[in-house]
């Protein structure tokens, strides 16, 4: 999955460009939005509703969140919004608060749990045990140390996924079965017997949070990031943590 984040100066200068329209004053124009948006996304809006953002509408679908002109002849696709005060991610905010998601309520017992060094830094993840972007995290939180990090097996990329995912929680160290396959290519061993995973669990919990990608990266403090983030993103969040 890309991280979109990234994008910010096209963002700030599309954000600018709507603030300026005259449209932007009047109501939104909620069918044109829905056509607008189906017509670009292949997805049926839920909700429009005005932003915090003066002349800006945020368009809710099942799984995402844009934000346009009160005519929906423009959309923010594939970039995020941010707050200038404390250059906070608001899009990101805002899918948090629309899937209720809390740290302190995910169900830690149905994750593998994997600590380096210190383990004093803690990170949450959903990942596919077939995504190569979650095999590239995992090699960054290597080289980084010093964290606590539950993995929440989801399977998105198909049966083979469901398998794997089984077999790494039933074998004998779910942990180290993990991490050899993730960042040191071996097999992952097949169980002595088979077991009661939480691998459906995940999944349905996934949709809950709006997971739509793999890996998706949660913190104890609310914020989430989505792929491979490089190493100096997560030092960024971790220091957040530490304050």
């Amino acid at each position: 999955m890309l991280n979109l984040s990234y994008m910010r100066p096209a963002v700030v200068a599309l954000a600018a460009a709507l603030l300026a329209a005259p449209a932007a004053q009047a109501g939104p124009d909620v069918e044109a939005v829905k056509k607008s948006v189906k017509a670009v996304t292949r997805l049926d809006v839920v909700k429009v509703e005005r932003s915090k953002i003066l002349g800006l509408y945020e368009v809710q679908t099942a799984g995402q969140v844009f934000y346009t002109d009160a005519k929906g002849e423009y959309i923010l696709l594939g970039a995020h919004v941010f707050a200038t005060k404390d250059n906070s991610n608001y899009s990101q905010q805002r899918m948090n608060e629309l899937a209720g998601y809390k740290f302190a309520d995910l169900p830690l017992k149905d994750a593998i749990k994997v600590v380096r060094g210190d383990g004093k830094r803690v990170i949450v993840t959903f990942e596919d045990p077939n995504c190569g972007f979650c095999k590239q995290l995992n090699k960054t939180l290597d080289e980084m140390g010093n964290t606590t990090h539950y993995v929440f097996m989801v399977a998105m990329l198909g049966p083979e996924s469901v398998a794997k995912a089984n077999a790494i929680w039933c074998s004998a160290d779910p942990a180290k079965s993990w991490m050899d396959w993730m960042t040191g290519g071996k097999a992952v061993p097949a169980p002595a017997q088979d077991c009661a995973t939480p691998v459906e669990r995940n999944g349905k919990l996934g949709q809950k949070y709006r997971v739509m990608g793999t890996p998706a990266i949660f913190f104890p403090n609310g914020d989430r990031e989505q792929g491979a983030v490089p190493a100096a993103v997560l030092e960024q969040h971790f220091a957040k943590q530490a304050k």
